[in-house]
């Protein structure tokens, strides 16, 4: 699906809707919890900057503390470093996931499949709204360089 067109306010929440669902996501029964939507605005030649989006079916339902970001993986990775910096460049410390294999048992074990659909949560509902930029750093078996992959983040608490 692409994106609607609609009227947004600038600095403001902004509440896109009412989307009629029988035309494609009712025929084909889709579950709500695996529609996703990606919102993003570029200035420039800079990076992408991804904004929060909430999904739902009835307005009365809360958003979540935490941000799930979903990925796909470009090659089999044994641990993903979560690094956060603020706009400035400051290392935010906020709780991250460890995710990792584990190495001592197979050195060359999987955590994640190349090719496959990953998530993970951070909450960051204490930090002050703004851009952040979140760096993943995949550990690739049998390999000493890295894979990474930055993402652009607008906060909105």
């Amino acid at each position: 699906m692409r994106s609607k067109s609609a009227p947004s306010k600038e600095g403001t929440w902004n509440v896109f809707g009412q989307w009629p669902t029988k035309d494609v996501i009712d025929r084909l029964d889709i579950d709500a919890g695996n529609v996703g939507v990606l919102a993003e605005y570029r200035v420039g030649n800079k990076l992408p900057v991804c904004l929060p989006v909430d999904v739902y079916q009835d307005a009365k339902q809360p958003a979540k503390p935490a941000y799930t970001f979903h990925f796909i993986t470009g090659q089999d990775l044994q641990s993903l470093d979560i690094s956060v910096t603020n706009k400035a460049g400051a290392q935010v410390n906020l709780p991250k996931p460890k995710l990792m294999c584990n190495k001592s048992f197979n050195p060359n074990c999987k955590l994640y499949a190349a090719g496959s659909t990953q998530a993970f949560d951070l909450d960051m509902s204490r930090f002050p709204e703004g851009e952040y930029h979140l760096k993943l750093t995949g550990h690739v078996p049998g390999n000493s360089t890295p894979t990474s992959l930055e993402i652009v983040l607008y906060h909105h608490p």
